[in-house]
């Protein structure tokens, strides 16, 4: 009896000294070698949580979550240690605007990109692209190849970003394009992931958003991220550029805006389009 209460008595003390969080994890820090706890960091209260590095079913979850924008539920050990991490479906927690939430395919499942492992692994990705694009190759062909050849080379599931300039930007600086769009990669870099562009046709190599931006918006203006099409059809006036960020499944504006209108989502490459932007874009063999 007595070795019963006590048992009971330890139970109790134990739970009531964890912490439990419902949180995003904003970034992650991986340590500089494998006697280093990875640092889980909460935006709640700007908590932090300790995870053993061989626990690597917990590190894939606390990178989807990032990847996913979702709310986990953490407990938490009296030493800060994350016992488990659980995704929250339905959050009271408000989300975020400035980013698109994730896409939701037929399957039910969220758009999960492949986190390159190092801006090295960015590097080769990039040397790797398709060039044999022809002149009048357009912008979002050459993405839709260089998405698709990726996934099926090296089963790499990437992002694209478009980029629009808006009617006030156009008009100030008689500028000759709407939109621009070219893949992305999330990459591991510095304890974080980070996310590099990856356009052969304006930049040398990976690139950050706001030196990609940078080469097209002359004012320098930082660029917002919308959440849906009308969040930049119909702001036009606000701001000289806007950025959608987008599954690699999304080949032209026109996409984004019946997925707004329409709810049309996509969830593959469709082979008509395929053959398009290859028959438009590049010349040769093909994949």
């Amino acid at each position: 009896m007595v070795t019963l209460l006590f048992m009971l008595v330890s139970f109790n003390a134990a739970h009531a000294s964890q912490t439990i969080l419902e949180s995003k994890i904003i970034k992650i820090d991986y340590g500089n070698n494998s006697n280093q706890a990875h640092l889980i960091m909460f935006e709640q209260d700007g908590q932090v949580g300790f995870l053993d590095q061989q626990n690597l079913k917990l590190l894939k979850l606390s990178e989807e979550s990032i990847v996913k924008h979702e709310t986990v539920k953490a407990v938490l050990d009296q030493n800060h240690q994350v016992l488990s991490l659980t995704a929250v479906k339905n959050s009271s927690l408000q989300l975020s605007t400035s980013v698109p939430l994730p896409l939701i395919s037929t399957e039910g499942q969220p758009y999960i990109p492949t986190v390159v492992s190092s801006l090295d692994e960015a590097s080769t990705i990039f040397d790797h692209l398709n060039r044999r694009t022809k002149r009048s190759a357009e912008c979002y062909n050459k993405a839709e190849i260089w998405t698709y050849e990726n996934l099926k080379q090296r089963n790499l599931k990437s992002m694209k970003v478009f980029l629009f300039f808006t009617s006030r930007y156009i008009r100030e600086y008689n500028y000759k394009w709407w939109f621009h769009v070219s893949p992305y990669v999330l990459v591991r870099e510095g304890g974080t992931i980070v996310e590099q562009v990856i356009d052969h046709t304006f930049t040398d190599g990976p690139t950050a958003f706001t030196p990609w931006t940078e080469i097209f918006i002359q004012t320098g203006e930082t660029c917002p991220v919308a959440a849906k099409y009308s969040d930049y059809s119909k702001h036009e006036e606000e701001h000289d550029c806007y950025l959608m960020k987008m599954p690699m499944y999304y080949w032209q504006p026109w996409n984004l805006e019946e997925l707004e209108t329409k709810g049309i989502q996509k969830t593959e490459f469709l082979p008509s389009e395929i053959e398009q932007a290859y028959s438009e874009g590049f010349r040769g063999r093909r994949l």
